[in-house]
Parts: C-alpha cells; structure tokens; sequence
C-alpha cells in the first residue's frame, strides 16, 4: 500500500469528507463520516445560527477518487438521503454510516487498536475545492494523542494549522498504512474549539460505528471483511501450489482434488466467525490478526487437509475438540516461516493443547526446505532459543508458554500437507482415478497425523 491509496479510500462528501469501509456482505458498502456534515446550517427568527439535519430526499453531493494511469478523476455517488434506509446516524455521537450500492476495490480497509504509528488524517478541506481534480485530498501527520472529549479523543497534528485548513476535514478518516492494509481508529470530528485549530482536532473512534450496526443489525452487516461470514468469499484464493516441473503435473491433480474437496467445508456449519469466536475466547489471536485474508485461506486449506485425513468438522463442537489437539499459526509474511519465527514459536499462545500436539505453521509462501521442523537439524539453534525461554521464565516474562514448547509439540509447515504432499506421490498418480488419488492423500496425511498425536 502507498500514501496514494489513502486518496482512493477518502470521498468528498457535501461540504465534508468520508471514508469508505467494506462490512461483512458484498450487497452494499459504507462511507462513514461525521453526522454534522449531513447538517445544514439555519438563521432562527432572532438572527441566531443553528444546524438542522438535512430532511430525506435531499441530494448529497458525493465523490470518490480514480486513478488512471498518473491522471486523477473525481466520479459522482448519486446519494439521495433517506434517513435509516441509507443514512443511519448515531444518536448521541457525532458519526453516521451511508449505505451505497456494492464498490469493487474497498475491502483493504480494517478496523485497528489506536498504537504508537504513523495515523494521518485523510480528507479534503475546504479551502482547496477550487484546487485540480486530485489536488484536492490532503494527509495531516497526526503528532501525538492528547485528552479525551465528550464521545471524542483529541489529537494534535504534525504542524500548527488555521481553522481554514480544518474546514471541510469532518467525517475525514484517521488511517494508517501498512505495506497490505490501512487502519482507520476513528473519522475526525471537530475542532478543539469552535474558533481556531492551533492543529487540534477530535475524533470519534469505531465503537461507535458498531454501535450504529448493532443498532440496525437487520439493516447493516458488522464491519468485518465479507470473508469472516463464509469461506465461500475464499475458495478461490487456496491451494496454489507452487510445484518445481517436474512435479509439474502431479502437482496439477493433488491441486484440482484439493480445490473440489474444499468445497466439503463451505456445506459445514463451520465459518471464519465461528473459528474467530473460538480464538477469541481463549486469547489465541488478536483483534488485528483475525482480519487478515490468508489467516482465513489457510484455515480453509487445514480444514481440507483434516477432512481428507478423516477428521471432519462440521460444527463448532468438533472445532472445540480439534483445538486441543492442533493448532495454526499464520504469518502475513512473504518469507519461510522458520527463517523468520523459529524464536517466536516460545511466545505464542498454547493453552488448551494437548501434550504432543501439532502446529501448524504457514506464510504466504511455501516452506525452504523443512517441511516439518527437525530439531535434531537444529541443535545450536534450539539450545539458544531454550536458554532465553528459561532466562525469561525465571524472570518472569513468559507470557503464554509455561513449557518449553519444543519439548512439549511437533510442528509443521502446512507445505507439508501440499507441495510436500505431490512430491511424495508415485509418478503414475497422474494416471490413477479421482477416488484413488484421494485415497493416496489420505493414507499419507494420516502418516503427518498419526492417530497418536491426535488421540
């Protein structure tokens, strides 16, 4: 991801700014915002200002920004208002989510935990309406957090800016990148004070957005990516082998039955939410790491394996059961999972699995060279990795591992169960019929996943 992909992510919305956000169906898309830009301002009868929320019907003006090539365009999202059909504001703080038909592209976005990182604040001020179609868009570098408001958090930009540099931010939001994703921790808000910025600004954080979806669930799907509803969003993105040519055709058929058997899973009662809500109750994954795509991928790609294997899951209870006895462990890292988390394997979390129990362990890569983790290869590296566990211990600083996990598990790369798997198979397994071919894969996953590991 580039600073430009904060500029696709941003729209002008009225006389403010909104952010667009993929929730969990490709039906529709939001744009979230301040709900004080779909206020307009009035004169009551004694000449004194007030703001009215505008009245359904009315036409908000609307846009997004393209890029073609090194040309930007600005292209219109007709939005007529029609309150808790479209426009569903919060009731006491100042956000509000549009509902607009499906966009393509927007589901790059994710919700995060405010942390020490580079935030900016992504919008389009007033001040440069006048400016070319593309110049329009600005990024203010978030300098610190500051005290909280009422329903907001105020924070101080990069440099002192004029209240004619704020204008127009409202509904703007506070993202960050990553080299995959932008983060948004919330959409700015107001001023801290109605007259000058000295580059103070509120913003309204996303609990309250779920509490605007909490609050029409009939109407609004939560704001998780469309993949934590149904592997479905995930059958083509699994399986891809990365065979050498001479596995080349064999590698081609142990894919082709990988792909139909994934299909199995998506008839299960069994989904990413269902998976998630297990995780989460028992610590064993973040509230950033749950969101990533090929978490979701791999965990469709065990599932497969384990069917294959013989030990289907078809429901929550017999998820339950598979977690005590194996574990996965994903890495949004294009390198070998060993290189680069051999060392960390200490810090993950254990609890509920049983003694020689297996993980899991998969990048978006396929393994080097060691499929399944040989410590005898490795006898200098774990002899270090065991002295730091036991220093650590001593002191205190274990946080989930009591036992030296090496001792204790067996680990494995899930390239075990692919590329692993095709060079293993006789060369006249292209030849043989779909049924025994299955047949083959199963005999030799139960060989990875003996009975007695999994008893």
């Amino acid at each position: 991801m580039e600073k430009d992909d904060f500029k696709l992510y941003s729209l002008i919305v009225g006389e403010g700014s909104g952010c667009f956000f993929q929730p969990m169906t490709t039906d529709y898309s939001y744009i979230l915002t301040a709900k004080h830009v779909l206020f307009e301002k009035k004169i009551d009868d004694r000449g004194k200002e007030y703001f009215q929320e505008l009245v359904d019907g009315t036409s908000i003006e609307i846009y997004k920004q393209i890029k073609s090539n090194d040309t930007w365009e600005e292209k219109e999202i007709p939005f007529i208002l029609k309150k808790n059909e479209n426009y569903f504001p919060h009731k006491t703080a100042d956000v509000a989510i549009l509902k607009i038909p499906y966009e393509e592209g927007i589901d790059k976005i994710f919700i995060a935990e405010e942390k020490r990182v580079d935030y900016y604040i992504s919008g389009f001020p007033g001040r440069f309406k006048e400016n070319k179609i593309g110049e329009r868009h600005v990024l203010y570098r978030v300098r610190d957090f500051l005290q909280s408001g009422d329903k907001c958090r105020f924070i101080q930009l990069d440099t002192v800016l004029d209240k004619k540099d704020i204008d127009g931010l409202s509904g703007g939001g506070i993202l960050a990148l990553t080299d995959k994703y932008i983060e948004i921790i919330g959409i700015q808000s107001r001023m801290i004070t109605e007259y000058e910025s000295n580059g103070q600004v509120g913003y309204v954080s996303m609990k309250y957005f779920n509490e605007i979806v909490n609050e029409w669930k009939d109407q609004l799907q939560p704001l998780f990516p469309p993949y934590l509803k149904s592997f479905s969003y995930l059958i083509n993105d699994i399986f891809e082998l990365k065979c050498q040519i001479r596995s080349r055709r064999k590698g081609e058929k142990v894919t082709k039955i990988l792909k139909c058997k994934a299909n199995v899973i998506l008839e299960t009662e069994v989904t990413p939410l269902t998976i998630k809500a297990c995780l989460e109750k028992n610590g064993m994954i973040s509230s950033v790491e749950m969101l990533k795509k090929g978490l979701w991928c791999k965990w469709l790609e065990l599932l497969t394996i384990l069917n294959i294997r013989g030990i289907p899951i078809i429901n929550e209870e017999c998820l339950i059961e598979v977690l005590k006895k194996i574990r996965l462990i994903y890495s949004d890292i294009e390198d070998d999972f060993w290189c680069k988390h051999l060392r960390d394997l200490c810090k993950f979390n254990y609890s509920g699995l049983k003694k020689n129990g297996v993980v899991v362990v998969a990048t978006n890569v396929k393994a080097d060279e060691e499929h399944i983790l040989d410590l005898n290869g490795i006898p200098q590296d774990i002899a270090e990795i065991r002295e730091d566990f036991e220093c650590k211990r001593l002191g205190n600083k274990i946080d989930c591992a009591l036992d030296f996990p090496f001792d204790k598990y067996r680990f494995m790369n899930i390239s075990a169960f692919k590329e692993y798997a095709v060079d293993s198979m006789e060369e006249n397994f292209i030849d043989q019929k779909i049924d025994e071919c299955v047949k083959k894969l199963k005999e030799f996953y139960q060989k990875l996943l003996p009975d007695e590991r999994l008893d």
